[in-house]
């Protein structure tokens, strides 16, 4: 034993078939006993912790059967055994002390290991494969690199040391960055668990490393900042998986919640065996939990579905893992009614069906709107008729199949005469209640296939399709159906405690093809119609191109007339009428307008009578 402040030189030839860390002091004996006891103390302390760590978190994995605790279990287990190469104590408890091979190369492969893992646990910990997919395929690189380098064992010892390092050190900048990133750009709740326990790690490795050079004071922290910095590590690791148990329970809870949603829910096994539904489920289905336990979901089936019906929706899941759409279903008590459905596939890890999950929406509100909105928007609210955009879309339709078949149509469009009359006489509630009993008689008088209409008014359409392919059948067949129409109409109609007889005006054009619009087709037929009503009422009339160009002229002249009266181009002559010897047996007025008659009136003396050639706008107060 040396006295106090004495000085002495020792030279130490020391040989080390393993790693091993030389302090560079001497002890008193006193002062080493301390310290060893200080030491096995941190040991035991470090040694107990990670034992606890791994047996808890081993537990947790049988538990719920989540690999990041068996992960987290074999980290911890690298780390102690690292750590245990380090204080020299894996030679004297874990192998022969004559396996210097093995204790040369077990600190490298302790901390080659312990990286690709703790970089595994990092991936599944932060999820970076659905918050940072790049950085991710750089994690599951450096946790390759790391595997690999135990390769270099079979070449050179002193490289393989020099990689495992290397890789070492590079897996930790890697990992505190990730954590960096995921906790600040994508508030990653877990990465700043990770972030606070990676940091206290490598804090504890720098200032062991600058103890072992000298530049810290040596105490029992510097000392010790290693196996400190890797304790503290496990520990608030091991908050971060408490959390994760917390979130899993919060999960739960909100699962629970939404599963007594408002949707109905049912789950079943893989051989689809209801297992599981909820109060939404009964409600909609009119089915107790109790009743289609262990059942098959085709308790639910319409008879509204083909099996191919079913086959794709098999199929569907089969291929994507999901279906969603509209079908029928059948409640408890027989009634069918529309659902909204979505069935998704569960799998596991291994990509094997487990469970199939089923949501549903009873839609017979929404289908109930949506019928009420079409009839709104292309049918009569009185009559329940196709209105005029439902018969321009079929008339549409009906051009292209002509076209297609090679085969006649006709349009014929009704007006009832003296409909006013009724309205004026007996109120508007009985003229609604003909037009309801005119519609009836109108669709009794033809085939399913044909459409009829209301424009508006008293005036109605009907389109008859797949007519002959000659004209002279096709115009036979129409005038039918026109003549049973004004039969059916003529009869009296019963109007609450009123009997009414009603007759009708009625025009038909034939069509084939598209050679007509659908605009000129209605022109044309409303000629025709105007043509019936002039003549009497009460009758058919086809239309004639004849008929048109008169039609034309008289328009023509109407707006002759009605630029003469704006620009005051009449001029009023008076023409004697002369009979046998001379004598002027009335006086004949001439309505002329730029050299030319427009308007002629014959008077007698005996009386005022005037007749005029054209009367469209009233002009017969000049011939005055």
């Amino acid at each position: 034993m040396l006295p106090p402040h004495s000085e002495k030189t020792f030279y130490l030839r020391i040989h080390s078939t393993s790693s091993v860390l030389i302090p560079a002091r001497l002890w008193s004996a006193q002062a080493y006993e301390l310290h060893q006891r200080n030491d096995y103390a941190l040991q035991a302390w470090y040694f107990g912790i990670a034992s606890a760590m791994v047996i808890f978190n081993l537990l947790l994995f049988f538990a719920l059967r989540d690999q990041i605790y068996l992960l987290y279990a074999t980290f911890v287990s690298l780390i102690a055994y690292t750590f245990a190469t380090d204080y020299g104590l894996s030679k004297e408890m874990l192998w022969p002390q004559d396996a210097s091979l093995w204790s040369d190369i077990a600190n490298f492969v302790g901390y080659s290991c312990s990286a690709a893992v703790m970089l595994l646990f990092m991936r599944q910990m932060i999820r970076t494969d659905e918050i940072a997919p790049r950085l991710d395929k750089l994690v599951l690189a450096m946790a390759g690199l790391n595997l690999l380098s135990l390769i270099g064992i079979v070449f050179s010892l002193p490289t393989f040391g020099l990689a495992a390092a290397l890789l070492y050190v590079t897996s930790a900048i890697m990992l505190l960055t990730v954590a960096l990133y995921c906790s600040f750009v994508k508030c990653q709740r877990s990465a700043r668990f990770f972030l606070v326990a990676s940091s206290a790690f490598l804090v504890g490795g720098v200032v062991s490393g600058l103890n072992i050079l000298g530049i810290t004071p040596s105490n029992f922290f510097t000392e010790n900042a290693m196996p400190l910095g890797s304790a503290l590590e496990m520990l608030l690791l091991a908050f971060a998986l408490a959390d994760r148990v917390s979130e899993l329970q919060r999960e739960k809870k909100i699962a629970a919640i939404a599963f007594e949603s408002q949707e109905g829910i049912l789950i079943t096994d893989e051989h689809l065996n209801i297992i599981r539904v909820n109060r939404a489920f009964s409600e909609i289905t009119g089915y107790p939990a109790e009743e289609v336990i262990g059942k098959s979901p085709k308790i639910l089936n319409s008879n509204r579905h083909s099996a191919s019906f079913y086959r794709r929706i098999a199929q569907s899941i089969q291929s994507s893992g999901i279906w969603h759409g509209e079908m029928w279903n059948q409640r408890a008590d027989g009634e069918e009614y529309p659902v909204l459905l979505t069935l998704t596939e569960i799998r596991d890890n291994k990509g094997k069906t487990q469970n199939f999950v089923g949501t549903l929406i009873d839609i017979t509100i929404r289908k109930q709107a949506e019928a009420e909105i079409n009839s709104l928007a292309f049918y009569d609210p009185l009559t329940q008729l196709p209105n005029r955009r439902m018969l321009m879309d079929r008339l549409k339709k009906a051009l292209s199949s002509s076209a297609r078949q090679q085969k006649y149509g006709a349009l014929l469009f009704i007006d009832l005469d003296d409909f006013k009359t009724i309205n004026d006489t007996l109120g508007h509630d009985y003229g609604d209640l003909l037009l309801q009993q005119v519609a009836s008689r109108l669709v009794a008088c033809v085939r399913e296939q044909d459409t009829v209409a209301r424009l508006g008014g008293d005036e109605f359409v009907i389109l008859l399709e797949d007519l002959s392919s000659n004209i002279e059948e096709a115009a036979a067949e129409a005038e039918l159906v026109s003549e049973k129409i004004l039969s059916s109409i003529g009869t009296a109609f019963l109007l609450k405690d009123y009997e009414h007889i009603c007759g009708a005006s009625m025009g038909v054009t034939l069509f084939s093809g598209q050679q007509l619009s659908v605009d000129e087709l209605l022109k044309r037929t409303d000629l025709a119609m105007y043509n019936a009503k002039r003549i009497g009422g009460n009758n058919v009339r086809f239309f004639d191109p004849d008929m048109q160009k008169i039609v034309l002229a008289r328009f023509a002249l109407e707006a002759s007339l009605r630029e003469a009266i704006n620009k005051q181009q009449f001029i009023l002559h008076y023409q004697s009428q002369v009979i046998d010897e001379g004598r002027v047996s009335g006086v004949e007025r001439r309505l002329r307008a730029a050299g030319s008659m427009v308007c002629s009136a014959r008077v007698c003396p005996t009386q005022h009578c005037r007749q005029c050639e054209f009367n469209p706008i009233q002009v017969a107060h000049f011939c005055r």
